[in-house]
């Protein structure tokens, strides 16, 4: 298992506990995962990979895809947190990999089921990735600040954003853990660009000094550009026309 997704998991076994507890209050149906499920995974994005990294705010995985990965592993076993942590560490880290393929499934970058599953979030990522870059610029990747799966981002915000659980144990510890996190990948991942692509996320960014805009930083690492909401409809098209110029003009993409 990767340095980052060996964090990930130390965090899921901390906190996920805690915040599946705060969740019962927010959850809908078809909104969330079962509560003590596994973490996001992440493959190992290298030292010098000169990808582009688009940042989230957590990850959307609904019901209907947690269906899609019983049918193509044979059962929900690898979806179970605790499950998870009792493997020995051979069998961990198979169950990982497993799990990083289900999600680049998810992606549009293999398939499940015999036939491809995407989600259109990613689908409006890669259609901007192709106005700027064009069909021949550089492999993106996706990364979301808190792994905890969670498709409702307002029980997020309530938690961390409002009230006293902002600032108490046990959940300041997540907060500050994940966004020590992003900024360690920032730093090490050697990615040509860093794009912030939800509105929450840059705020929270901001706020917590995290984002440090406009230069180049740390070696190889690229610039950071905030998009706003680039998807869920909450970038206009011309926000979106200018930010595609914008991100020509400054890495000479011919896209």
């Amino acid at each position: 298992m990767n340095p980052l997704n060996e964090g990930i998991l130390r965090d899921a076994v901390r906190y996920f506990p805690v915040i599946d507890k705060t969740a019962e209050e927010h959850r809908r149906e078809g909104q969330w995962l079962r509560p003590g499920s596994v973490p996001m995974f992440y493959p190992d994005f290298g030292k010098t990979s000169q990808k582009v990294l688009y940042v989230g705010m957590n990850p959307s995985l609904t019901e209907e895809m947690q269906e899609w990965f019983i049918g193509a592993h044979g059962s929900d076993e690898l979806l179970d947190l605790d499950r998870l942590v009792k493997m020995d560490a051979a069998k961990r880290d198979e169950a990982v990999g497993k799990l990083v393929g289900f999600q680049a499934a998810l992606k549009g970058r293999n398939r499940v089921d015999g036939g491809a599953k995407r989600i259109s979030y990613f689908t409006t990522l890669e259609n901007f990735h192709r106005e700027v870059w064009g069909d021949s610029g550089p492999d993106w990747e996706h990364y979301d600040i808190f792994n905890y799966r969670s498709t409702y981002q307002e029980h997020l915000r309530k938690t961390f954003l409002k009230g006293s659980l902002r600032t108490s144990e046990p959940l300041r510890g997540f907060f500050d853990s994940s966004l020590n996190r992003f900024a360690e990948l920032d730093r090490t991942g050697g990615f040509k660009c860093v794009v912030i692509c939800n509105a929450l996320a840059s705020r929270y960014l901001r706020e917590n000094n995290v984002l440090e805009l406009g230069r180049k930083k740390h070696g190889s690492t690229g610039n950071i550009v905030l998009a706003k909401q680039l998807t869920g409809g909450g970038t206009t098209k011309q926000e979106r026309r200018e930010l595609v110029k914008q991100m020509k003009t400054m890495f000479g993409s011919k896209g």
